[in-house]
């Protein structure tokens, strides 16, 4: 079995990661989950917690939720 990344089609990734999700029974991470995120930091930043300490908040808010958690930039960017 060759498991090189040229043979890996970005389609396969998409159609096996929703399968993944599936079995492990979580939700994929779109803009209505996005949404609620931001809603939920806001909480946070409004106790005036150090920035640094809302990352963890966020993943945790995530994980709690079964949601896939999404690429860095988009944590750090909210």
């Amino acid at each position: 079995i060759s498991l090189s990344d040229d043979l890996y089609l970005p389609r396969d990734k998409s159609i096996h990661k929703r399968v993944i999700l599936d079995i492990l029974g979580w939700k994929p991470f779109d803009q209505k989950i996005l949404k609620e995120l931001k809603n939920e930091l806001v909480i946070y930043a409004k106790k005036q917690l150090n920035p640094k300490l809302l990352f963890p908040v966020a993943t945790q808010f995530l994980i709690n939720k079964s949601i896939e958690l999404p690429v860095y930039y988009i944590l750090a960017d909210i």
